[in-house]
């Protein structure tokens, strides 16, 4: 082999074990590590919306994860029976969140792995406790912040917009959503 056939099998072998050492990073956590690092509520992320062009198809497992923090919304919020959604229409919705652009394919990774990580850390009740009391300041250059942000406030606004306002006594909430907010004459929703 000449050094011109050298060097291009060098940068080829150089670029497979990049592409390898940075799918291995992405990977980091995911459903095949059986030991999740502890989670790190302060570890730095981008600000923004993580990744929003990578698309893909979550996992049968991190789909679960995501159900369970979802449906532990509607169990703490004593809500869950007025919710419209069940397992498979929310995994209708998350396949539509991340399998187009922007997609929210890596922030349920996110919070997935978190979950799975506070899981091993101290059981998934007291994982889902952990999650529930992120701060409203937690800064969303952290993974705590971020989660509460783009994760937990979406469940929360899926889980009350979809019947579990109900209970809280009003009865038109789709309404709710589009209509003015500062009118007393023409509330979006009338009272039960």
């Amino acid at each position: 082999m000449n050094r011109e056939g050298s060097e291009l099998l060098s940068r080829r072998r150089l670029l497979v074990l990049g592409s390898a050492a940075g799918t291995g990073l992405l990977l980091w956590g995911c459903k095949d590590d059986p030991k999740p690092a502890p989670f790190d509520p302060n570890a730095a992320v981008p600000e923004g919306l993580l990744d929003p062009e990578n698309t893909g198809t979550l996992s049968a497992v991190e789909a679960a994860s995501l159900w369970t923090v979802f449906s532990a919304i509607g169990t703490r919020w004593k809500n869950g029976g007025f919710c419209t959604i069940d397992q498979e229409g929310l995994r209708e919705i998350l396949d539509l969140k991340t399998t187009q652009t922007p997609s929210y394919f890596s922030e349920y990774q996110l919070i997935h792995r978190a979950y799975e990580q506070l899981s091993q850390q101290y059981g998934p009740e007291r994982a889902l406790d952990e999650l529930f009391a992120i701060p409203a300041d937690a800064p969303e250059t952290t993974v705590a912040g971020h989660i509460r942000k783009y994760t937990l406030a979406e469940l929360i606004n899926l889980q009350v917009s979809h019947g579990s306002f109900r209970q809280m006594g009003y009865l038109n909430y789709p309404g709710f959503m589009g209509g003015t907010y500062n009118d007393p004459s023409h509330l979006p929703y009338r009272g039960a």
